[in-house]
């Protein structure tokens, strides 16, 4: 049975490995895939999959790094940046055109960076400096110049052993996988609490996403920041739910009655006690 970290080890055992000749692309994956020549960071990634006989499970092997992330998307394996990787997860890194870049996440550093062991890269040359290299990756602004765009995590069969929350009358009745009490409040986070309180699941606060997304790092910091750039349908139901002025927009006040509904307490800054309290009441399955 493959595992996170059998790929890891494979793709440790390749570090310091090196195109031959220089700026050629020729390499052993390369040769494998049947492309070789071609810029290779994907068909390293692939390499390290087949190499434990796990292909199967991100969809066989690529080189085009668009078309692997499509996949992702496609077969419900896709994770938005702003959710929380993990090693053996494939992180997609894009520029100001298109994805660009893959890498294998060894390590998530809070909220701030991943480790990775990516192939054809290097410090002076991100998505194509002919090496196998180990490198901490910020996450960028979106639509700069290189930035994270996503993850892809691959269908290991120990998932399916990952702890569930029961059913509950005031579920869907169907069981989903408990919730992180880290006190980080993400996009999964939030998702849960859309769905205790029968609002659209989109995982952002804001009901308008496409402005929200360029604020979503700041949110993920230690403290949450209640700011919205718009009415919210899921704050206007929260403050329905706590008794206050249903307005949509988050402010002091909101995380206030949300405190005091959670017994923790009251200072309105929405910060890591507030977020485990909320994500203890939802792995309960009783909403808030």
């Amino acid at each position: 049975m493959p595992t996170a970290q059998q790929l890891i080890s494979v793709a440790q055992s390749q570090l310091g490995y090196k195109e031959q000749p220089a700026g050629s692309n020729h390499t052993k994956s390369g040769a494998w895939y049947g492309m070789n020549g071609q810029p290779w960071c994907a068909m390293f990634a692939s390499w390290c999959f087949d190499q434990i006989g796990a292909l199967d499970l991100v969809g066989g092997k690529f080189a085009y790094t668009p078309s692997w992330a499509a996949w992702a998307k496609a077969n419900g394996c896709w994770l938005d940046r702003e959710e929380k990787p993990q090693p053996g997860d494939l992180v997609f890194f894009a520029n100001s055109v298109r994805i660009c870049h893959v890498g294998i996440v060894t390590r998530r550093n809070g909220t701030s960076s991943v480790s990775t062991i990516e192939g054809n890269t290097s410090a002076g040359s991100n998505a194509n400096g002919g090496q196998v290299q180990a490198r901490t990756r910020g996450y960028g602004r979106v639509g700069s110049g290189f930035w994270i765009a996503g993850f892809l995590r691959p269908k290991w069969p120990a998932q399916a052993s990952k702890p569930t929350t029961p059913s509950h009358p005031g579920n869907t009745g169907t069981s989903r996988p408990l919730l992180d009490v880290d006190g980080e409040w993400g996009m999964k986070t939030t998702k849960a609490l859309q769905r205790a309180l029968g609002t659209p699941v989109d995982g952002y606060v804001d009901g308008q996403r496409t402005v929200y997304r360029r604020y979503w790092p700041a949110c993920l910091s230690s403290s949450w920041r209640w700011t919205t750039h718009g009415s919210s349908p899921m704050i206007a139901a929260l403050q329905r739910v706590c008794g206050c002025d249903a307005d949509g927009i988050a402010g002091p006040a909101t995380c206030r009655a949300l405190q005091a509904r959670l017994g923790v307490s009251v200072d309105g800054i929405c910060g890591p006690n507030t977020a485990k309290a909320l994500q203890r009441r939802l792995n309960n399955g009783g909403g808030i």
